[in-house]
């Protein structure tokens, strides 16, 4: 489960990502994904994506992790 840093970071991310998309489908998707944070614990793994490079590691390590187990 990926996880963004904050709520106010994921809305600045998907205004930026979704340029001329209207306030209701943003607030839609940030509502969405606070209900999606709920269920965090059904998760085997998750990881905040604070720096892109370093989630991309921090991935890459879950997937390594579960390809040698």
């Amino acid at each position: 489960f990926i996880i963004p840093p904050s709520i106010r970071e994921l809305r600045k991310r998907i205004e930026k990502r979704s340029l001329g998309t209207r306030e209701e489908e943003v607030s839609r998707r940030i509502c969405r994904a606070g209900a999606e944070l709920k269920n965090i614990s059904e998760y085997d793994y998750s990881l905040r994506n604070i720096n892109l490079i370093q989630a991309a590691k921090r991935l890459k390590g879950i997937i390594l992790k579960k390809v040698i187990h």
